[in-house]
């Protein structure tokens, strides 16, 4: 071997000594940083709620829509054939006492039968007057006299009537009371029958609600129940309200028990619109949480508890139920206990949290 090359050997093998200590302190330490305690899991941020003891309303939840009280409905109609000739109001708007709503006119068969009867009376006055001649001459009896003037009397009658319903002239029907429009039935040109409905006034826009029940539900469902109401669509907020019958059937289109309610004074519903209501047919003491508490898993529901800084898991049965809050039945859980509600889908058991907010 050449001076030159031993020379090149000693530095190689010094080189790998270096890099070879290097690599066995590395090594040491990674060993000595290894074999101390694991590095904690950083904890969950979520919020949480005490578990609470409180009544529970049981409810009966149906929908249905805003009709008129009963014993309201002020129906107008004509005791004579009419032709409708405007209508001065629309459905739902409110009227004042004496408010016009619609005006008419006799029809020409009502006219014809106002002039027949104007005739039959001319006649039968005529006919009374000559049978009075002839009594007086002797040319017929008082029996004769008797019937002519019964049938005087009768087309006077006749006259009087169709005069006295306004059968010959045109008529404009306003509101006994104030209230709301209900149905209008006719339209300014068209003929209307006797006795037909031109349209209806709730009179003080008293209102009821009609809900359909269940037919399981019904039997639960009593007079003089507390209810709360809410519009489906529109105003938001709650309008409490007394349950005032329940209908002894089941109606045959919908296959419903109806049963009404009478809203509180001022709640300012209109006819035809469609509401959901609660019936409480019942409360009991429960335990609740929040109902951002329960997690489905595996079929079921879960919720989590906060102890010592570690969530736990706990299956969970639910009973009663409203917008926020739920029972839990038959759980080893106890009044107080912090439950997790924000946060809670992404717990596991065991794992470690930090609760941002209780509750």
């Amino acid at each position: 071997m050449t001076r030159g090359a031993w020379i090149l050997a000693v530095l190689a093998a010094a080189g790998a000594g270096v890099v070879a200590g290097a690599l066995w302190a590395g090594s040491g330490a990674g060993g000595t940083a290894g074999g101390g305690e694991e590095a904690e899991a950083p904890s969950v941020k979520i919020q949480a709620e005490a578990v609470r003891r409180m009544p529970m309303d049981e409810t009966v939840v149906a929908w249905g829509s805003v009709v008129a009280a009963p014993g309201q409905v002020e129906a107008f109609s004509l005791s004579f054939e009419c032709r409708v000739n405007r209508v001065l109001v629309t459905p739902g708007q409110a009227v004042e006492a004496g408010a016009p709503l619609v005006e008419v006119e006799p029809s020409a068969e009502t006219r014809l039968q106002l002039d027949e009867a104007r005739s039959d009376l001319a006649g039968a006055r005529a006919e009374a007057g000559q049978v009075r001649l002839r009594v007086q001459a002797r040319l017929a009896t008082n029996q004769d006299l008797i019937g002519a003037e019964q049938r005087l009397r009768s087309a006077d009658l006749r006259v009087r009537s169709l005069e006295r319903r306004h059968a010959a002239t045109v008529r404009t029907l306003v509101a006994a009371a104030a209230g709301t429009v209900g149905a209008i039935e006719v339209h300014p040109g068209g003929i209307v029958a006797s006795g037909n409905r031109l349209l209806d006034v709730v009179a003080g826009g008293r209102m009821d609600v009609r809900l359909g029940i269940e037919p399981a539900d019904a039997t639960r469902v009593l007079a003089g129940q507390p209810a709360s109401l809410r519009r489906v669509h529109g105003a938001d907020g709650e309008i409490q309200g007394t349950v005032r019958g329940v209908a002894g059937r089941v109606d045959p289109e919908t296959r419903l028990v109806e049963a009404f309610v009478t809203p509180a004074e001022g709640a300012g519903l209109r006819l035809g619109e469609a509401v959901r209501g609660a019936v409480r047919v019942g409360s009991h003491e429960a335990l609740v949480v929040p109902r951002a508490a329960l997690v489905p898993q595996d079929g079921g529901l879960v919720l989590f508890t906060i102890e010592e800084g570690r969530a736990r898991v706990h299956a969970v049965q639910p009973g009663l139920q409203d917008a926020a809050l739920a029972e839990v039945l038959g759980t080893d859980l106890r009044e107080g206990q912090r439950v997790a509600t924000v946060g809670a889908a992404e717990l596991a058991d065991g794992m470690a949290v930090q609760a941002e907010t209780d509750r």
